[in-house]
């Protein structure tokens, strides 16, 4: 069975060709805001009956690495750059584009929302 970061890495590399540095810092926010629910259909192909627990979120630095080394950019450039514009980003028609093209990949069900505060 692929490690959550490996199923990650692999749903991100097949639903990104080439971001640019602006997208690469929203997908560093998804990451950090939201979990990934894989599909019945991934799980299917494991031959699990059930449906396992999402892919958790991913704190910012490590969302920056990850995102950082998969598509060639400076990961503390983008942390920077997550730290400085997410609030204002967030919420951008490119945000959400993003996540209905990661929500479009054969083993995501959706993104579901998460918040450390209740």
């Amino acid at each position: 069975m692929e490690s959550p970061g490996t199923i990650r890495e692999r749903i991100l590399r097949e639903t990104l060709d080439a971001p640019g540095f602006e997208e690469a810092v929203r997908l560093v926010g998804i990451l950090f805001e939201r979990r990934i629910v894989l599909s019945k259909e991934f799980w299917a192909l494991l031959g699990h009956q059930t449906v396992r627990p999402p892919l958790e979120p991913l704190e910012p630095q490590e969302g920056s690495r990850l995102v950082g080394e998969l598509f060639g950019f400076d990961c503390d450039a983008l942390f920077l750059s997550f730290r400085k514009n997410w609030s204002a980003i967030r919420n951008d028609p490119h945000a959400r584009g993003l996540v209905g093209r990661i929500e479009a990949h054969t083993y995501v069900e959706h993104l579901e929302p998460w918040s450390e505060t209740p």
